[in-house]
């Protein structure tokens, strides 16, 4: 993004095909899986009760405050609290931490080399019990973003657990303290990827089978596809020109949607995906498609409606 917990873009479809491959690539808006709360303009967060609240409250203020590409900040955060409630935000975050780290102690057993030769070559061992430690921290965010009108448009608890172990003669990999910030993070990130949506660059591979293509039609059909990576304006216009040729193909109406989709044409792609989805068969990459442009029209949709209320 996503509640989600993403620290990833969080859109699995969307992964990008091998270089190699014939793709087209594009870029656009994904939704954040809280809707409404991505509508907000401006938060503003509480300090968060429990002994790392006020740190984890200034990781998520530092999270959602900070700027995308282009340079700006989707959320402007503010303190104060609510409309009417002496502030100008138009929700607020709140919540709870809890945090807590505990050390245990264990033996493992270990083989050890007890009689060397002249060479200083092994020649007895035996298992001997040494000392280790076990660390295991946690750390639970209970969170909540209330609209200046008292509807909650957020609400996560998130519990994070974290376990290292180290034993004689060895250093623990991470402090307890750095285990903790690093869960902060983790929990400022989620909030942020659930809150505010994607614009993601992404590379879609083009249908390839030519099963159905009459013979005649293959060598337009496979130049085609060769031509898609290097001129991709050239290969939709030719894809266009295969569908008059040969219609009602599945692989070319997809084709034809993702190059509608490429465009930024996502009414047009939504029209060939839903053709092509019939002709490809069960859980074909037309319905993946139909599923990715739906979502980023409702995040376009969303944009436009939260820039009107502005």
């Amino acid at each position: 993004m996503r509640v989600l917990f993403l620290l990833t873009t969080g859109v699995a479809i969307l992964a990008a095909a091998p270089a190699a491959a014939e793709t087209l690539t594009m870029t656009g808006l994904f939704p954040a899986p809280s809707r409404e709360a991505a509508m907000l303009r401006s938060i503003s967060v509480e300090r968060l009760g429990g002994r790392d609240g006020a740190a984890t409250g200034m990781a998520i203020e530092r999270a959602l405050g900070r700027p995308n590409r282009s340079g700006n900040s989707y959320f402007e955060i503010v303190y104060g609290g609510r409309r009417g409630n002496g502030g100008g935000a138009e929700g607020v975050l709140s919540g709870a931490i809890s945090s807590g780290v505990e050390d245990s102690y264990y033996k493992r057993p270990e083989k050890r080399c007890i009689q060397k030769d002249k060479d200083n070559k092994c020649l007895k061992e035996e298992e001997v019990q040494i000392n280790c430690t076990r660390r295991v921290a946690n750390l639970n965010a209970d969170l909540r973003i209330v609209r200046y009108d008292g509807r909650i448009v957020y609400s996560v608890n998130r519990p994070l657990r974290e376990e290292i172990t180290w034993c004689q003669g060895q250093s623990p990999s991470r402090t307890a303290e750095e285990m903790i910030n690093g869960m902060i993070n983790q929990i400022a990130e989620g909030v942020r990827s659930d809150t505010v949506p994607v614009n993601d660059t992404y590379s879609i591979r083009i249908l390839e089978s030519s099963k159905g293509i009459p013979k005649e039609h293959t060598r337009f059909f496979k130049d085609t596809i060769k031509l898609t990576q290097r001129n991709p304006g050239q290969a939709c216009q030719d894809w266009a020109k295969l569908n008059q040729l040969i219609p009602n193909n599945g692989v070319i109406l997809f084709n034809m949607g993702l190059c509608a989709e490429w465009r930024g044409d996502l009414q047009g792609a939504l029209q060939w995906y839903r053709i092509a989805s019939p002709l490809l068969g069960r859980r074909n990459e037309a319905d993946t498609g139909t599923n990715r442009v739906q979502r980023r029209m409702t995040a376009d949709a969303d944009a436009a409606e939260r820039n009107r209320r502005r």
